[in-house]
């Protein structure tokens, strides 16, 4: 990915140690999970991507300022589902 010009973002959960040759953000999922939320994963995730490679537009801005989630029920399914969080992309 990085030959071709891509930055690499990993999101590990703690204890987990930071992988080499990529951004990481440590997080431990039980505070997400049970007290901030996904959307506070997400808005830490933008926040670091606009303050670490500068990329930020007015549709971040529109959603860091969201109530919630753009998909929350696609995100409490890939959540309830543990063992299957691979998502199909548009090719």
């Amino acid at each position: 990915m990085e030959s071709l010009g891509y930055r690499i973002l990993r999101l590990r959960e703690d204890p987990l140690k930071p992988l080499p040759n990529a951004h990481n953000i440590l997080c431990n999922a039980d505070y997400y999970r049970k007290e901030a939320g996904i959307k506070t994963v997400v808005d830490d995730a933008l926040r670091y991507i606009a303050a670490e490679f500068g990329i930020s537009n007015k549709d971040t801005k529109a959603y860091l300022a969201r109530d919630g989630l753009a998909n929350a029920e696609l995100a409490e399914s890939l959540i309830a589902n543990n063992g299957e969080r691979q998502l199909a992309l548009p090719i």
